[in-house]
């Protein structure tokens, strides 16, 4: 699968990778994808407003990865699948 992002996220993308937050441009897009997946934002609406909220969590995520303050990618998986073994 290819994607185009607007010029922008893709600098922003390349720049995290860079600084190494990431190791590439799929593994930062793949954590995107998978908190979006985790917080239901696909799942609702535009016009619900949980989704707001959820858009907030999102946002305040990047602003910690931002800071230095994310997991390792394979540390997310972990959790993430724990969360979901504890959710059955």
């Amino acid at each position: 699968m290819e994607i185009s992002l607007p010029p922008e996220l893709e600098k922003y993308v390349e720049s995290q990778v860079a600084i190494g937050r990431f190791r590439s441009a799929e593994d930062m897009i793949s954590a995107g994808l998978l908190r979006l997946k985790e917080e239901g934002i696909d799942a609702l609406p535009t016009c619900d407003p949980r989704r707001e909220e959820l858009e907030a969590r999102l946002i305040k995520s990047i602003d910690q990865i931002e800071c230095g303050e994310g997991i390792e990618m394979g540390e997310a998986l972990v959790a993430l699948k724990r969360r979901i073994k504890a959710s059955r």
